[in-house]
């Protein structure tokens, strides 16, 4: 009798102090503390060609990536900050106008 009384009192701490745990440490920012509910309408549907970044060498899909004209070439990158970083990069390998 004295062993069932200590297992249910065991089990009945482990569960106190299981949902504690999870109250103060569990829940994450926007977490609800169930399953993530899919987003709606904020993802954009990858498809088409790779192709590879020429700034950071990363291959992306042309649906998703940030194109950019140069001379009628289109180049495609991985996010606006390759991009900047590529027209940084190409403006100060021009030689200077004399």
């Amino acid at each position: 009798m004295t062993f069932l009384l200590r297992f249910l009192l065991f089990v009945t701490a482990f569960y106190i102090l299981k949902k504690l745990v999870n109250y103060l440490f569990g829940k994450r920012a926007g977490s609800s503390g169930k399953h993530a509910k899919p987003s709606t309408g904020t993802r954009k549907e990858i498809s088409g060609q790779t192709v590879k970044d020429p700034q950071c060498g990363t291959y992306v899909a042309t649906s998703i990536a940030v194109p950019l004209q140069v001379k009628g070439k289109t180049y495609h990158f991985c996010s606006t900050q390759c991009r900047d970083e590529y027209l940084k990069d190409s403006d100060q390998s021009k030689p200077p106008d004399t």
